[in-house]
């Protein structure tokens, strides 16, 4: 039996059960929301980017978050895009950071809030394949060879979106989806591999 893939499960519930607070997070005031058809425009449009930025199938993509929207918009671009998500712990020690983005091979790293970024920057020089970053939620203090995720995703509409329901067509269950990597309780962490 075949339940598909983790970038069809996703359009799959947008398509049958639309909800204008499809994520709820809690904002400075008050929860906020956002809706199903938004939650698809910002996947389709950082997809868009992550395949302009060059990840093809297979490629890994550093994710390092908290608990946030964009955490998981993140992680469905990466993996409409048939790439493999690569979380780090939002609350990890630089040198298992530096450890997990660099045995994982990410060339591209997605980051949000000003505090990940801050610990990223500590790393930085330290990671031997990363060649782009996209931050959200950075403020003022983005780097100038670092992407905006708010600029990148500005535009993204219909044509977008369309590509994002190709890409996705031709993610196989089959596929890498995820490297979680452990603890390391018995040595450096590993990279335990998940496919959809």
């Amino acid at each position: 039996m075949s339940y598909g893939t983790l970038p069809t499960r996703f359009l799959n519930a947008v398509e049958e059960h639309p909800s204008p607070r499809a994520q709820m997070f809690r904002g400075p005031d008050r929860w906020e929301s956002i809706s199903s058809q938004e939650f698809l425009r910002r996947v389709a449009g950082l997809a868009d980017a992550f395949v302009e930025l060059g990840v093809k199938s297979g490629d890994r993509v550093g994710l390092f978050a908290p608990n946030c929207p964009e955490w998981h918009t993140a992680d469905f671009a990466i993996s409409g895009s048939g790439g493999v998500t690569v979380p780090v712990y939002f609350n990890e020690s630089p040198d298992r950071m530096s450890y997990i983005l660099n045995h994982c091979g990410a060339q591209v790293v997605f980051i949000a809030g000003a505090k990940q970024l801050k610990k990223f920057l500590a790393v930085r020089d330290s990671l031997k394949e990363v060649q782009q970053v996209i931050v959200a939620g950075a403020g003022d203090d983005l780097p100038a060879d670092f992407l905006r995720y708010e600029t990148l995703i500005s535009a993204t509409g219909p044509v977008e979106i369309a590509a994002y329901r190709l890409r996705a067509a031709k993610v196989l269950p089959s596929q890498l989806a995820s490297l979680i990597y452990t603890s390391g309780t018995t040595g450096e962490p590993k990279g335990v591999m998940l496919t959809h």
